[in-house]
């Protein structure tokens, strides 16, 4: 996901301490450094932006073949 989706998801307020100075530049920073290791042990990457959360999930089963339940 792209940073303005984070600050759409997360906000941009003190309850995120790890953001607290400068969030959008501490996400960049925070991602540039996780990203490989996000990548290492993910099994399926799926895209999340500008797609609901039923939306997510479907992508998720069907990335890792796994039917959905009716």
């Amino acid at each position: 996901m792209d940073v303005e989706e984070a600050v759409r998801r997360v906000g941009l307020n003190t309850a995120r301490p790890l953001l607290a100075v400068n969030p959008r530049r501490q996400w960049r920073e925070l991602m540039e450094a996780r990203r490989h290791l996000y990548t290492e042990v993910a099994r399926a990457v799926v895209a999340t932006d500008d797609r609901t959360p039923e939306e997510v999930a479907d992508a998720v089963l069907s990335a890792l073949e796994i039917e959905k339940d009716a």
